[in-house]
């Protein structure tokens, strides 16, 4: 911006009298020891330079000279706030003077003093001092010849000080003329607005083009409002122009643009690189970002990362070093690096918020290709974002990272119990009966038994939620209440007969509570694991050796070589020659049920030889 308006100055004073041309000096050296200072302070002996003020302490013109010459050199050595001291001294050196006595000669260097005073505050970025000294000069000076260039300064200030209306009126004010238009036109283009700008440069061209072919800045700005408006024919014609600096990297810029819309990628790249060799750092930042998007949208994003980062070091706005860091963290989330993004994301986040522009999607776009690219570390970034969406209520993320959720237990928690406090009625009871199955393979009966009971309340009894407060009850070890909601469950799985074989002898009545096992066997098929349940309790239980027998014997039926059905299907046989066959063929198996068979064995052996010997 700061290089916007020194042009706006430069073409201003092509029609209005200069303050800064080089040649204005001699007229102040009206004095052998002012020619001395002068001749001092350029060979940078300024010791000497200030022992000198002491000459011209009664002669108020020679002593503003004397300042004005110290603050010249001061500024070209960038001491700017020295120089503005000086420029101060010197402008203010005839304050206790009646105006009418002041000479000529004074009150020019009065007024100079007072612009390039002014000036070296904008300079250094102090707008607000240099705008309250332009609109001093033009409150004590409204006839002075250096009034346009009053006018244009403020209008400078008022730019980079966000109240762009203020300076076009100022703007308004310069001298009227065709070149006066077309700088008004540039001033709007300058700071955006690009609508008056078009409408200034159509009726301005048309009525002279003359100042247009020779001003390289207005051919840049009037093509750049070509471009903006979409005519990028003509755009290119006046940008192609441009051979000089600084106008030829502003060129480079806008032609890069153009191709790059038009798709020509290459040529965009050609044109950026040129614009990266401006002195201007501005120039070269949005070059840089530019080079970058355009690697972006040709699915090249590790050739776009170092440009992005050099962007970001050109002292870049605050809020365009936001939008950079937004676009880096794209860049490495395309480039597969979402630790590194997801990273910086969340600082991004903590220090702007959610609701900087773009950054929803960015976490969005972040989330769904960690998803889809690398599901493992779902669940570790989806926790760095998760509050956001739950704040938000987007149930569109949220669906997609519930899915994606399921193999981790915590995070799978964390959203369906969000979910079922607040989600739609239908999202609430699944995800109440998904945590609810969540809570089963944990072994957290409270909190599942916290969760049938809401769901009842939804949806009333059914046999899912019957199957859940069994399960509760069993993981607490209540194994009668366990069996006593089993049995109410209409349709049994397998899951249900598993519990139910662990479950009905706590029943008080076990002869009851076996038949009801028995006869859910009996109609679905029995697996070994219920044969050897039912045989047990028969035997153990209830002492029903002939109902124990049968079901051993299904139980070797479906594995015969059983070591534990085999053994006690031996000690309950009649038959003792099978029975004896049964021990023989178990006594080889490394088990329990192996050592006790051979021991029976060695006993027989035992008592047939002390009958023999009897």
């Amino acid at each position: 911006m700061k290089k916007t308006l020194l042009i706006l100055l430069v073409m201003i004073v092509s029609f209005c009298p200069s303050i800064l041309a080089s040649d204005t000096l001699d007229k102040y050296l009206v004095s052998p020891d002012l020619k001395r200072v002068w001749t001092l302070l350029q060979a940078e002996k300024y010791s000497a330079a200030s022992q000198m003020r002491i000459k011209f302490q009664d002669d108020k013109t020679s002593l503003s000279i004397y300042h004005f010459l110290f603050a010249k050199v001061l500024a070209s050595k960038h001491k700017y706030l020295e120089a503005i001291d000086n420029y101060g001294m010197a402008s203010s050196a005839f304050a206790s003077v009646k105006p009418e006595s002041i000479s000529d000669l004074s009150r020019q260097i009065v007024e100079v003093s007072m612009l390039e005073r002014a000036q070296t505050y904008y300079k250094i970025e102090y707008y607000v001092e240099s705008y309250g000294l332009y609109l001093m000069f033009i409150k004590n000076n409204p006839s002075s010849k250096y009034i346009d260039t009053a006018y244009a300064g403020i209008a400078q200030c008022l730019i980079e000080m966000g109240r762009p209306h203020e300076a076009m009126g100022y703007a308004n004010k310069i001298t009227p003329s065709a070149a006066a238009q077309y700088i008004k036109a540039n001033i709007y283009q300058s700071f955006g607005d690009t609508q008056n700008a078009d409408l200034i440069y159509k009726n301005v061209v048309q009525a002279d083009k003359a100042f247009l072919d020779n001003s390289d800045s207005t051919k840049y700005y009037y093509g750049e409002t070509l471009r903006q408006t979409g005519n990028l024919t003509l755009a290119k014609r006046y940008l192609v122009q441009l051979y000089d600096k600084p106008f030829v990297y502003r060129a480079a810029l806008s032609m890069g643009l153009i191709n790059l819309e038009e798709g020509n990628s290459y040529s965009a790249l050609k044109y950026f690189n040129q614009a990266l060799e401006a002195i201007d750092y501005k120039i070269r930042k949005d070059a840089s970002i530019n080079i970058a998007k355009a690697y972006l949208k040709d699915k090249k994003p590790y050739l776009a990362k170092p440009y992005i980062v050099t962007a970001i070091s050109l002292n870049p706005t605050q809020a365009e070093k936001d939008n950079m860091n937004l676009l880096l963290i794209k860049t490495l989330r395309l480039s597969g690096e979402y630790d590194k993004a997801s990273e910086m994301l969340k600082d991004f986040i903590a220090k702007h918020g959610s609701a900087y522009n773009g950054v929803l999607d960015e976490v969005e776009a972040l989330l769904v290709d960690v998803k889809d690219n690398e599901k493992d570390k779902f669940p570790k970034i989806w926790k760095m974002f998760s509050s956001i969406f739950y704040a938000n209520k987007n149930m569109k993320v949220l669906y997609m990272a519930k899915d994606a959720l399921k193999n981790s237990i915590e995070e799978s928690n964390n959203m369906l119990t969000w979910l079922s406090n607040n989600g739609p009625d239908d999202v609430k009871a699944d995800s109440l009966k998904e945590l609810a199955e969540l809570k089963a393979l944990s072994g957290d009966h409270q909190g599942l038994l916290s969760l049938t009971g809401r769901l009842k309340k939804i949806s009333g009894a059914n046999d899912w939620l019957t199957r859940m407060e069994a399960i509760s009850y069993y993981l607490s070890k209540q194994n009668s209440m366990a069996y006593s909601m089993l049995k109410n469950i209409k349709i049994l799985d397998a899951k249900d007969i598993e519990m139910l074989r662990e479950t009905f002898t706590s029943d008080k009545d076990v002869r009851k509570s076996i038949g009801f096992y028995e006869d859910i066997v009996q109609k679905r098929g029995g697996a070994i694991e219920d044969y050897l349940k039912l045989a047990d309790v028969y035997y153990f239980n209830l002492k029903n050796n002939e109902k124990a027998l049968k079901y051993y014997q299904l139980a070797l039926k479906t594995e015969p070589d059983n070591g534990w059905a085999l053994y006690m299907t031996a000690i309950l046989s009649n038959n003792i020659e099978e029975a004896k066959k049964m021990y023989e063929k178990i006594s080889s198996q490394k088990s329990v049920y192996g050592k006790m068979a051979a021991t029976i064995l060695e006993q027989n052996v035992t008592r047939k030889s002390v009958s023999e010997v009897q």
